[in-house]
């Protein structure tokens, strides 16, 4: 588990196993990517553009870029999480996969 500070208010990241193993992988793509999907939750949430995965209980997908190939969040990768609701606590956020646009789940 991991901080991280959105509009002055501190949450804790939670990675899950998904996750772990597909950051494992992507780095080679981008050796900064988690750093990068850290920055994206930060300004989804500060701009109050998250976009709930219909149906899910409180799922939400997101985008990171790729800046070491140039690539912005248009062609980069996506990444699930859960935000703070119902379902968290202390508001905690896991993060559940990530992959790469070019691949499918």
């Amino acid at each position: 588990m991991e901080e991280i500070k959105i509009t002055e208010i501190s949450h804790n990241l939670i990675r899950l196993r998904q996750y772990e193993e597909d950051l494992k992988g992507l780095t080679k793509l981008e050796p900064r990517l988690h750093e990068e999907v850290r920055e994206s939750i930060r300004l989804e949430v500060e701009s109050g553009k998250l976009d709930e995965i219909k149906g899910s209980g409180g799922w939400v997908k997101g985008r990171a870029k790729s800046p070491s190939r140039n690539i912005g969040i248009s062609g980069g990768f996506r990444f699930m999480g859960l935000l703070p609701g119902e379902w968290v606590k202390n508001g905690e956020k896991p993060l559940k996969t990530l992959w790469h646009k070019s691949f499918s789940l």
